[in-house]
């Protein structure tokens, strides 16, 4: 149960990042809340691709999570749920050592919330290869 409820609250916070990340393609003007916060105001032609590619990633995870804790039947590769855990504990690693103070407190709940949530989604496999 905790697994499945973890899936989806993670598939949500992800729904709410495909939507940041969408609205920064689009132009809003949110740079200094995203990518080191090196941009004030809307982000660049270069870089709004890069932020379609983190909405992108952000389904791609979603999926993943959502496979591993059992919410969904479709097929997916096993492997891709270590990566969401890779790249969920590199982005808390990222938003924690940025010098961005708006991207730190803002980013850096958020990235810890995906990292929790994904490994509680995963947890009930772990917890029944070892029994």
């Amino acid at each position: 149960m905790i697994a499945k409820v973890s899936a989806v609250l993670f598939s949500c916070i992800a729904v709410y990042l495909v939507f940041f990340h969408m609205a920064l393609v689009l132009g809003m003007p949110w740079g200094a809340l995203t990518m080191g916060g090196f941009v004030e105001g809307s982000l660049p032609l270069p870089m709004r691709a890069l932020s379609l590619l983190q909405a992108f990633i952000a389904v791609f995870m979603a999926c993943s999570v959502l496979k591993r804790g059992e919410v969904v039947a479709f097929r997916w590769p096993a492997w891709s749920y270590w990566l969401v855990i890779v790249i969920c504990t590199l982005s808390v690693i990222g938003n924690a050592a940025t010098s961005s103070d708006v991207e730190r407190q803002l980013g850096l709940p958020v990235t810890i919330a995906l990292l929790v949530t994904a490994l509680l989604a995963g947890s009930s496999k772990l917890l029944r290869r070892s029994a």
